[in-house]
């Protein structure tokens, strides 16, 4: 009797020991919280929060940067210069003598002059552009001006016009500058070469 005593003592003994030691583990931190499907919870992911309209908003500002830098002037910084009379001196009055008859300069390569040989169709032209006052002993406003004849040579003019646009020499090529250095188009150079060599025919017998 006196053992079942003692065995009983050490019994509780051992039970009360486990008792607070479980008691003693419940002051450590909880577990992490779970979701609904019973996973660790984590920080949500970072997310962009640059709307739609915004990201084509700075889309459209980088095409218009873009744009701006692909206008204007070549980066080379060349120089134009036209030299039709409309461009030496927007305003003035044709002075062409043009026509379809007899004695008159043909209307297509008076529109030819006009565009390229302002230089001789009025005076009182801007300081840096060349000017010859009056067109000089050369008429070039009428089709008598370049049958007329250069006394100390016996060319007509025709023919010295003809020479200066083969030699490149006129229109201005120091002035006039199109382009790379060119005075003039080609096609426009090329018809008024045929009509001087071809002797300035007025425009009743003018066939381009």
């Amino acid at each position: 009797m006196q053992v079942t005593r003692m065995q009983a003592r050490t019994t509780l003994v051992l039970a009360l020991a486990v008792v607070l030691s479980c008691t003693e583990g419940s002051d450590a931190d909880p577990p992490a919280s779970t979701t609904s499907l019973g996973s660790t919870s984590a920080a949500p992911p970072a997310t962009n929060t640059t709307s739609a309209a915004e990201t084509q908003a700075t889309t459209s500002e980088s095409d218009d940067s873009t744009g701006d830098a692909l206008d204007g002037s070549s980066s080379t910084g060349e120089v134009l210069h036209a030299c039709g009379l409309a461009d030496l001196k927007p305003g003035a009055r044709d002075p062409i003598q043009a026509g379809r008859g007899r004695a008159e300069i043909p209307p297509d390569i008076a529109s030819l002059l006009l565009a390229n040989c302002g230089c001789h169709l009025a005076d009182d032209l801007p300081r840096d552009v060349p000017d010859y006052p009056g067109t000089a002993a050369f008429d070039m406003t009428t089709w008598g001006g370049f049958q007329a004849i250069r006394r100390f040579d016996q060319l007509t003019f025709h023919a010295i016009s003809a020479q200066y646009m083969e030699n490149d020499y006129m229109p201005f090529t120091p002035y006039c500058n199109l382009g790379g250095g060119a005075p003039i188009t080609a096609e426009d150079r090329t018809v008024l070469l045929q009509w001087l060599g071809e002797g300035a025919p007025d425009g009743a017998t003018w066939v381009p």
